[in-house]
């Protein structure tokens, strides 16, 4: 896995960061890194997806953002701080999964390497389920 440059770009009233997900081919020398997953962030929304505009739909309600609200006021029928608390929660974990499988991945240990993305990938799943608990 080859992490790509992390792009910050203005947009609205907040930034959103573009990061890149490569994998490299072991088996020949001479081939390209192949962009795997793409990872987005704006405000506390988060976005993983194969491609870039399917990572911005999951950010932006499913629109890529094409259409923007000029109040910036978002209601939620939720219990205050109940998906607030999940959500914090969730990303504290898919962090934690992170640094643990590029710490995996610099030793060399793909059995952990590959526990800690199972990890990573139940806690967006759990942050996303988060995110759009109403």
């Amino acid at each position: 896995m080859v992490l790509g440059n992390l792009l910050t770009l203005p947009v609205g009233g907040g930034l959103l960061y573009v990061q890149p997900v490569y994998v490299r081919a072991t088996s020949n020398s001479a081939s390209y890194p192949l962009l795997q997953k793409v990872l987005v962030s704006f405000g506390d929304q988060i976005g993983y997806d194969d491609t870039l505009q399917g990572a911005l739909d999951q950010v932006f309600g499913g629109n890529s953002g094409t259409t923007t609200t000029t109040t910036g006021i978002t209601t939620s029928n939720a219990k205050p701080g109940t998906t607030s608390s999940n959500l914090s929660a969730a990303l504290a974990s898919a962090s934690q999964a992170l640094k643990d499988g590029q710490a995996a991945l610099a030793k060399g240990d793909f059995t952990a390497y590959g526990q800690a993305q199972s990890r990573l990938k139940s806690a967006i799943a759990a942050a996303i389920a988060a995110q759009t608990q109403k």
